[in-house]
């Protein structure tokens, strides 16, 4: 299993959406609290977790540091 963790500016918001969005997918909560939502299912697992406070103010940057997907890394596809 695979799995993604997202790290949020606004949690609210995005554990609602996603909160939606990932059963459409076939994905089950099995973790819904104040700090981390984390649902599993079809073949892989997503988290959702609020950001650092001091960090909440910086937007996604597509060329900025980082790791952007566990495939990319290692030449294959989940």
């Amino acid at each position: 299993m695979d799995h993604v963790i997202l790290t949020a500016s606004r949690f609210d918001l995005a554990r609602a959406f996603y909160g939606k969005l990932l059963p459409q997918f076939g994905m089950k909560p099995v973790f819904d609290g104040d700090k981390f939502f984390y649902c599993v299912g079809a073949r892989t697992a997503i988290g959702i977790e609020p950001c650092d406070p001091a960090l909440a103010g910086e937007r996604f940057v597509q060329q900025r540091v980082g790791l952007q997907s566990e495939a990319d890394i290692l030449g294959t596809e989940t």
